[in-house]
């Protein structure tokens, strides 16, 4: 079993006073009512792969979902079990010419984390977050009782997106559409910001494009990622400077970040502290915010093996309401994946002050934090990004406070 304590972030660390890790939902309900019964506070935990804590329990009991990780398929839709790892989801639904509609660009993640995150990737443009594919889900509260509930229902919203705040996620009925067999893979290069953002809105707009992502680059420079699924790509009015295309089978583009990560690991990188941003722009100020944060942009702001990741969505299509989003028709994520050096706080501090300055400028502009990276904040900013959805829903569905909420405090490095 995986050190419990830490976390793919590598910056915080607690230490749980149990880790259980059930087979069946039913030992998910008994857990549940032990830890009501002995005011002991609950953590749900996937992968781990969070990177400030998110998935940690501070003296209670950290519920492992590693053990409930079946998978089903069911005609065009698949049961999969909070543990399950979106890579062999896809492993069954590809031998039927199925593929979940979207994936996250790295595969060994659990379906139940992301989904209590969000769940998104160069798909999402097309067919929302990973939570907006859920048909329904298999839900323990904090009576212990299971509820099934569908997309769109009260208990739904309260667990998508909602960070395994108002219950636990023991499974999930997810749609499936038939998988294209080729992919014809586009990297397409900028020399300026403002042709590079009026590409992907023109093509957010058109929809000539399956995938849509995109990459700074040091110096100036970015990359509009982008694939087309058993048909050719229509690069016309398109203002790149110059552009690098692969043909690749399906399979072999889902699992395009497995060599960068096979690297990572050999130079011990994927194990360093991650202290990542993720935030969502509103498109309207997206252009002075990117000009302003990546001003002076260097490798070393990053560190080795880093990425700067910038893509634009529709927000219409991100239902859930607790995957906060500006208030515009189409926003942008930024998310900073840096890669700090080991056994150095000091930059790590810096790292965290960085992306805290880069959030609440981007709330300043309209912009919504995706907290799944490393971002101290305080109750007060916690309390502004949730709203007064997740109090409700606590209120409904956890009125004792068994859920742990998510932790404001800072790191101890």
């Amino acid at each position: 079993m995986p050190d419990t304590t830490d976390d793919f972030g590598h910056i915080v660390r607690r230490r749980p006073l149990a880790v259980v890790r059930p087979h069946l939902t039913t030992q998910v309900s008994e857990l549940v009512r032990f830890a009501d019964n002995n005011d002991v506070t609950l953590v749900s935990r996937g992968q781990g792969h969070s990177t400030f804590g998110q998935a940690q329990s501070d003296g209670g009991i950290l519920l492992d979902t590693g053990g409930m990780d079946e998978i089903h398929l069911l005609g065009a839709q698949v049961i999969a079990g909070a543990g399950a790892t979106w890579d062999r989801v896809l492993d069954v639904a590809l031998a039927s010419g199925l593929t979940p509609p979207v994936l996250t660009d790295y595969l060994q993640l659990s379906v139940g984390g992301t989904l209590s995150a969000g769940g998104t990737g160069g798909t999402t443009f097309r067919h929302g977050a990973q939570v907006d594919t859920v048909r329904s889900l298999d839900v323990v509260t904090a009576d212990g009782r299971l509820h099934t509930c569908i997309q769109g229902s009260p208990l739904a919203n309260a667990v998508l997106g909602g960070l395994g705040q108002c219950g636990v996620i023991t499974s999930a009925t997810l749609n499936l559409v038939p998988a294209p067999r080729r992919v014809r893979w586009l990297e397409l290069s900028y020399r300026s910001l403002t042709d590079f953002l009026n590409d992907q809105r023109a093509v957010l707009a058109d929809r000539r494009f399956d995938y849509l992502e995109g990459r700074a680059k040091p110096g100036g420079h970015f990359v509009l990622e982008a694939a087309v699924f058993d048909r050719a790509e229509n690069l016309d009015g398109l203002l790149f400077t110059d552009a690098e295309i692969r043909e690749v089978d399906y399979r072999e583009f889902a699992h395009r970040t497995d060599p960068g990560v096979a690297e990572l690991s050999a130079t011990g990188d994927w194990f360093a502290p991650h202290p990542w941003l993720n935030v969502w722009l509103p498109d309207s100020a997206v252009e002075g915010y990117l000009t302003e944060a990546l001003r002076d942009f260097e490798q070393r702001d990053i560190g080795a093996g880093g990425l700067v990741l910038i893509y634009p969505v529709r927000t219409a299509l991100l239902r859930a309401p607790l995957l906060r989003m500006p208030d515009e028709p189409v926003a942008f994520l930024f998310a900073v994946l840096r890669n700090a050096p080991p056994a150095d706080p000091d930059t790590v501090r810096a790292m965290l002050d960085r992306n805290r300055a880069l959030y609440r400028r981007a709330v300043e502009l309209g912009g919504t934090l995706y907290p799944v990276g490393s971002v101290p904040l305080t109750e007060r900013e916690w309390a502004a990004h949730w709203g007064e959805q997740l109090p409700a829903a606590r209120a409904q569905f956890d009125p004792s406070g068994l859920f742990q909420q998510v932790s404001t405090s800072l790191p101890t490095t």
